[in-house]
């Protein structure tokens, strides 16, 4: 079998049609998580199930990353004064592509929808907040990657600039030396890591955010949004001994920070394990580590506040969800476990099931999100989808069933960011 090529014309897309029969149907762009540094939009080719049960069109992108995509080298030479956000314009011209070219595919660019999930809902936010951007999508669908944009400012990118290119071997004066060094030395300058790189907030494409919290741009103003997440987002990334973890080592490891996030404090941590006892009576100790540690991260605690300032101030509707049922583990030898871990729901909501205990489940997401794609609005006859509200709170819970609560995990969130 021959595999995916590297290769530096990676400025290509992948287009699913039910077919060109001069029919418009509404889009479906799919742009693929990784961080700012890593993987593909390929998944989307598996959604052939999605497109015709939908009646979509389906576009998934590649653009260039990490250092080809993010590396800021504006304040060392101005006619690198792009290069930060190289890899996001990248994205703009995909749109422009299909804004010029989808009604080859009987695609309706009028009812262009994006969706992202974990880097892939990074990039949406990010796009939400360019103005080159306005304009053309109708939509957009951010799943577990609610971040605050535009807190990589110019001088940090400088500095993050000059290691990698002291890593690379190439002097800061004489940066058309990068041009000419060979991909191995590139790729261990780079890293293999998911940090380092991110869309630079440069004054030109994108704008700083000097307050470090949600919020939203003036072209982001009249763009409807789904925005959610899963309780237990991090359980992707922890090591499977944490899989057993008991009660008698839950406060210590709480307090050791994990992909990034934060630790708490043994006093935080203690607190922590009370309100979940107290909020979910039934909670295991694993469980109970798991939501934990996610709510300390951005990827567990983000979509409650981005749907919330997008509610308030975005002039258009939101709709949250949040998904508590576990998946079973990527790993088919460990076949016990079920968490609702980061980006289990992506390839349901793409109609490709590898487990059949799934299959409803799936043909369930990928109608809500197929009418929101249509429509810009997820409800059907047989589940009742409100926007949100800040007052009401009404998010979609997916659990055994989908079902609307009001205020869910209210006092988890409220503990959680009282520790920002």
């Amino acid at each position: 079998m021959v595999g995916e090529e590297q290769g530096e014309n990676c400025l290509v897309l992948n287009v699913l049609t039910p077919g060109t029969d001069d029919k418009k149907r509404p889009v479906l762009i799919y742009i693929h998580g990784g961080g700012f540094t890593t993987n593909s939009g390929s998944i989307l080719t598996g959604g052939d199930k999605l497109v015709r049960e939908q009646n979509i069109v389906a576009v998934s992108v590649n653009h260039r990353l990490n250092a080809f995509g993010f590396l800021y080298l504006g304040d060392l030479d101005p006619k690198y004064k792009d290069s930060g956000m190289t890899g996001m314009l990248d994205l703009v011209l995909a749109l422009h592509w299909v804004q010029d070219n989808i009604a080859f595919f009987d695609g309706d660019p009028s009812r262009v929808t994006l969706m992202g999930e974990s880097g892939g809902g990074m990039k949406i936010s990010t796009l939400l907040a360019m103005k080159e951007a306005k304009g053309l999508f109708a939509q957009a669908i951010i799943e577990s990657g609610s971040n605050v944009v535009g807190t990589y400012i110019r001088g940090q990118a400088t500095q993050d600039a000059l290691a990698f290119l002291k890593r690379a071997g190439v002097d800061s004066e004489h940066l058309e030396q990068i041009q000419e060094l060979p991909t191995e030395t590139l790729r261990k300058a780079i890293g293999f890591g998911l940090d380092g790189y991110a869309p630079v907030a440069d004054g030109i494409h994108l704008q700083p955010n000097p307050t470090g919290k949600f919020c939203v741009y003036p072209s982001a103003k009249g763009v409807p949004i789904m925005v959610g997440a899963s309780t237990e987002e991090l359980a992707a990334f922890v090591p499977p001994d944490k899989f057993s973890i008991g009660w008698e080592q839950l406060k210590e490891e709480l307090t050791a920070p994990v992909m990034g996030g934060k630790a708490m404090t043994p006093e935080q941590a203690e607190a922590a394990i009370a309100l979940f006892q107290k909020e979910e009576p039934d909670i295991t100790s694993d469980h109970l580590y798991m939501q934990a540690v996610s709510m300390m991260s951005f990827l567990g605690n983000g979509a409650h506040r981005q749907a919330d300032i997008m509610a308030r101030e975005s002039e258009a509707p939101v709709y949250h969800y949040l998904i508590t049922k576990g998946s079973p583990y990527r790993d088919p030898a460990i076949t016990e476990k079920r968490y609702a871990w980061h980006t289990a729901d992506l390839p349901l909501q793409l109609r490709i099931v590898a487990n059949s205990e799934q299959e409803e489940e799936s043909k369930r997401y990928a109608r809500l999100w197929g009418n929101f794609i249509r429509t810009g609005a997820p409800s059907d006859g047989e589940i009742r989808w409100p926007q949100y509200t800040p007052e009401e709170k009404e998010t979609m819970v997916f659990g055994e069933s989908a079902g609307v609560q009001k205020k869910p995990l209210e006092k988890i969130y409220a503990f959680f960011d009282s520790l920002e």
